[in-house]
């Protein structure tokens, strides 16, 4: 049996997405429901450029030791005026000694109709992410996975 190369990652994007208060749905079984709308923000890289469509949720599941499971659904206009979904799904923990900061990974899923973008579809994506609930946006680094 041959050996398998070891997957490498290209930088694709950077996406900053601006967010409001959560709604706190509250404590459903062993955890907590928060729900994080997304107003915003904008998406830049190399190959993708375009705006966060405000109107998109970050669905996420908070434990009592601080740390989250997030699911994100929003709409990308992208710079061709062709539009893309996202979503992005991973978990973060609270940055020690920064109030309302979380450091996470996801893996963002991408769909698009667009031509110039239909490689968004058929590409495995990773992110890490800084979430800065006080003051209202996430900062997300997107790679592809070559």
């Amino acid at each position: 049996m041959g050996m398998i190369d070891r997957p490498t990652t290209r930088y694709v994007a950077t996406l900053h997405v601006t967010i409001s208060e959560p709604f706190m749905v509250g404590p459903v079984g062993h955890r907590v429901r928060a729900v994080v709308p997304i107003t915003g923000g904008t998406i830049s890289g190399p190959g993708i450029n375009g705006e966060v469509v405000p109107g998109g949720f970050d669905w996420a599941w908070l434990d009592d030791d601080g740390c989250a499971d997030v699911e994100a659904h929003y709409v990308l206009k992208l710079d061709d005026g062709s539009f893309a979904t996202i979503v992005n799904a991973g978990s973060c923990v609270p940055v020690p000694g920064e109030d309302d900061t979380f450091s996470g990974k996801a893996v963002p899923r991408f769909e698009t109709g667009s031509q110039v973008y239909a490689w968004l579809n058929t590409s495995q994506f990773v992110c890490r992410f800084t979430s800065r609930m006080a003051d209202g946006f996430v900062d997300l680094e997107v790679f592809v996975v070559d």
